[in-house]
């Protein structure tokens, strides 16, 4: 009888031992798989990070090169505006503005009349 008892134990101890195995076999697997997921989940958000840092360096490199034309636009509109200016409305405009630095004299203008 103690024999059988003995062996009874053996066995269920080796039963134990498989039972515990494939668990830690099965836990393993899962660990396994939830690392790919995971590294896979990881990899697919730097891409999407990567792809939304490119196009928004886009967008601002092109908001930037139009925010510049226009401003070269503007400068060559101004530019040619000046280029039309008569010498009279020049040489009135300079004056006036000389006169709020300086203020004028008879002789100075008298100078500019002749």
């Amino acid at each position: 009888m103690e024999q059988n008892t003995l062996k009874d134990i053996i066995d269920t101890e080796l039963a134990i031992k498989k039972m515990l195995e494939a668990e830690q076999k099965r836990a393993s697997e899962w660990l396994s798989r939830i690392r790919k997921e995971t590294e896979s989940k990881e990899q697919d958000e730097i891409n999407r990070l990567a792809d939304s840092t490119r196009r928004a360096r886009e967008d601002a490199q092109s908001a930037a090169e139009n925010r510049a034309d226009k401003i070269v636009q503007n400068a060559v509109s101004l530019g040619r505006q000046l280029e039309n200016l008569s010498d009279h409305h020049l040489q009135r405009t300079v004056w006036q503005h000389i006169s709020c630095i300086v203020p004028r004299t008879e002789n100075d203008r008298q100078n500019v009349q002749n």
